[in-house]
């Protein structure tokens, strides 16, 4: 829906919409930049229907409390629907069902014996929560976003192989995570190349 579009927003009552559904975009997951923060303002003046904006985003975490107010209009409107009578319920096929049970702070520690592209997913589906963690020289270091270069040896897993000072590289049971985004216990997240301008690390460190 192009912005030019939203004066036909105020129709949808009129012809029966139950909601706006909105995906928000970044290019990265999709191969396009869709609607951004001030497309879903300018729509939230123009209908009191609820919207169903949905994050196709990396990080969606950053970006929740902007979102709240708008997000949260399909929970609130669907509760109304349960308490009201009118909700439709559709039963949910249990073949095609995995169990996943509560979220915990230990599901984020990184094994570094896994292949670097299993680590990388794990960094992205916890992130904001528990967060994927590690350690080095003994304190909590927590890793918020990274990516897979392939190489290195297996043998090495858990070692930093890539140090310079604008880099790091750690070696996993497949190729090597190349850390881009981190936060050591007491400090503020940070990227790589900042962090290592007040914290040099050498290739050869263990990270636990």
């Amino acid at each position: 829906m192009g912005y030019y579009k939203i004066k036909y927003l105020r129709g949808l009552t009129a012809a029966g919409a139950d909601y706006v559904h909105i995906d928000v975009m970044d290019g990265l997951f999709v191969p396009n930049l869709s609607l951004g923060f001030p497309i879903i303002s300018a729509i939230r003046r123009d209908t009191e229907l609820p919207l169903d904006v949905h994050l196709m985003i990396e990080e969606p975490g950053r970006y929740i409390d902007d979102l709240a107010e708008v997000g949260a209009d399909l929970c609130v409107h669907t509760m109304a629907e349960i308490e009201a009578g009118r909700a439709v319920y559709t039963r949910q096929d249990e073949t095609l069902a995995t169990h996943v049970g509560m979220l915990k702070k230990q599901f984020g520690k990184i094994d570094w014996t896994k292949p670097a592209e299993e680590i990388e997913r794990l960094i992205r589906g916890l992130n904001p929560w528990p967060s994927a963690y590690t350690s080095l020289t003994g304190k909590t270091l927590k890793i918020w976003k990274a990516s897979v270069q392939p190489g290195g040896d297996p043998a090495d897993a858990g070692k930093i192989v890539l140090a310079d000072k604008n880099s790091i590289g750690v070696q996993t049971g497949k190729d090597i995570l190349i850390l881009q985004e981190i936060q050591l216990e007491g400090k503020k997240r940070m990227s790589v190349d900042a962090f290592l301008r007040g914290f040099p690390v050498s290739a050869g460190t263990e990270l636990g």
